[in-house]
């Protein structure tokens, strides 16, 4: 039971990193595109 908890929260913890980055990444490049169009 402890072992598949340990995993679920790895699990999670992936997932919300790269949704995070993902996240970073996308309003860096709107900026970006801001800063050209200005």
């Amino acid at each position: 039971m402890i072992l598949k908890l340990k995993k679920s929260i790895v699990f999670f913890l992936k997932l919300y990193t790269i949704a995070y980055m993902v996240k970073i990444v996308g309003l860096n490049s709107n900026g970006h595109r801001g800063k050209i169009r200005n």
